[in-house]
């Protein structure tokens, strides 16, 4: 095998372990194939330019990697830079892209793409939280093509925001008129803050022009639903429950949302004192899937509500209901926590081999449920124990590419895999002690919550005994 056939194979499992060891927990990647138009003078570069727009981004990123390694680059250098800055960056790379994009910036820092790479390392610096250098990286810009000068100020926006400057960045934001997703979604944003900062009127004003919109794609339909809810429950926190019931009605019954859509349209017409109104929605949700707080919620307010209308054996009966049901989901959390405490959860569904993420999130789904795997998707939505069960997959595929490449027996980089394969495993025991860890509390809160839930159940029993007896009924 020749050197750069060697350097090849090298670089398909090494580069990813170096930027995977790096990342953090910022996620500055989005679709960035839209962003520029190319003109392709090198082969090479062509070459990484088809895989990135074919979606193959470990593939441009190996490409380019060895084409640099072995000096064949004999033009578009520049280029190729930032196109793997990009890679890296559209890979959930973001320490690796902002190594690229900082070389780049002090090369070219006049230049077009300087300002190219100085608009990606802003938006990085923003998603890590460094608001300070991510607007100062952001003012060295002097012009970008149209849609980048979008996205430029897009996240202006969002630094105004980070700093309660609501009014400039409205203003900005109706200046750019923005209908990408992009743009929806800077709206909701601001909106959502200006209502935290006690700014209602127009906060309100922009998510009730979010809720007006026809969309047909699914993302902006789901975002609509958010804009929905939280002016809902907005009007509900304000003492408008008719006005917060008009927005809980928007939401779509499938949707991501119903559940606490329909929670919130039962507390609004409990506020009206409309209590047999307000059973039609938590009679629906108390049906629904136990796993969901709001369900938990609704089957302690259905015989709360029935005990308030004087319908007593049926508030009876749904009291033990929720006893009965409260009582079988704290055994299932307590059957988790103990196989998650066995190491179940990383033996059976981390380590689970399944493809790429998306075929092993839809293998998950087709699993017999067993007590590890039981609560996983809700676990999922918790942004830590994502990240870190996403980062312990790629350090799973990454170390499988390595024992391939060591399985070669290439002695002339066997030292470097070693010391690779010791790098990843190290990381993924560290990240399956952080996983245990956080389901483990995660599920107690669970946990903590169900006994609440099943003490006030059986209060609510109590209750409607005295009750009885002080009616003088048997």
């Amino acid at each position: 095998m020749g050197c750069s056939a060697i350097k090849y194979s090298l670089a398909r499992g090494i580069v990813f372990l170096i930027a995977a060891l790096s990342l953090t927990t910022a996620n500055a990647a989005d679709d960035l194939r839209g962003d520029l138009s190319w003109r392709v003078k090198d082969p090479h570069f062509g070459e990484a330019l088809f895989d990135f727009y074919r979606g193959d981004n470990f593939s441009a990123i190996t490409r380019l990697t060895v084409a640099q390694e072995t000096h064949v680059l004999v033009s578009q250098e520049q280029e190729s830079n930032l196109l793997l800055g990009m890679l890296y960056l559209a890979s959930d790379m973001p320490n690796e892209a902002q190594k690229v994009f900082s070389r780049l910036i002090s090369n070219s820092s006049s230049s077009p793409i300087g300002d190219i790479a100085s608009l990606y390392s802003a938006k990085i610096l923003y998603s890590q939280g460094a608001y300070p250098a991510a607007e100062i990286q952001i003012s060295t810009i002097d012009d970008l093509p149209g849609e980048l000068r979008i996205k430029q100020d897009l996240l202006l926006i969002n630094l105004l925001m980070t700093k309660k400057q609501f009014q400039k960045a409205e203003t900005l934001l109706r200046r750019l008129d923005s209908d990408t997703k992009q743009g929806y979604y800077s709206r909701h944003n601001l909106a959502v803050n200006m209502l935290k900062d006690g700014i209602s009127l127009q906060g309100a004003g922009l998510l009730d022009g979010i809720s007006k919109e026809i969309f047909s794609d699914a993302e902006l339909k789901m975002l609509q639903d958010k804009a929905n809810l939280a002016l809902g429950y907005h009007y509900l926190q304000k003492k408008e429950p008719a006005l917060a019931k008009v927005y809980f009605q928007k939401i779509r019954l499938d949707s991501y949302f119903s559940p606490k859509a329909l929670l919130g349209s039962g507390f609004a017409e409990s506020a009206q004192n409309q209590h047999k109104r307000a059973l039609i929605p938590w009679m629906e949700l108390a049906q629904r899937e136990i796993r969901d707080v709001e369900t938990q919620e609704a089957l302690l307010a259905v015989p709360d509500t029935l005990f308030k209308l004087e319908s007593y054996k049926e508030a009876q009966k749904h009291y033990q209901n929720a006893i009965s049901l409260y009582a079988a989901e704290a055994s299932r959390v307590k059957q988790s926590i103990d196989a998650i405490r066995a190491g179940k959860l990383e033996n059976n569904i981390l380590r689970l081999d399944a493809g790429d993420d998306v075929q092993w999130q839809n293998t998950l789904r087709k699993l017999p449920d067993a007590p590890e795997n039981h609560y996983f998707p809700w676990l999922m939505e918790n942004p830590q124990i994502q990240e870190a069960v996403l980062l312990y997959r790629k350090s799973l595929a990454l170390q499988n590419i390595l024992e391939q490449q060591r399985a070669r027996h290439i002695s002339a980089v066997n030292a470097r895999i070693d010391q690779a394969l010791a790098e990843a495993h190290g990381l993924m025991q560290k990240l399956q002690a952080y996983i245990q860890e956080t389901t483990i509390s995660n599920l107690s809160l669970r946990e903590q919550r169900l006994d609440k839930y099943l003490t006030q159940a059986k209060l609510g029993v109590a209750e409607l005994y005295n009750n009885a007896a002080a009616r003088g009924d048997e």
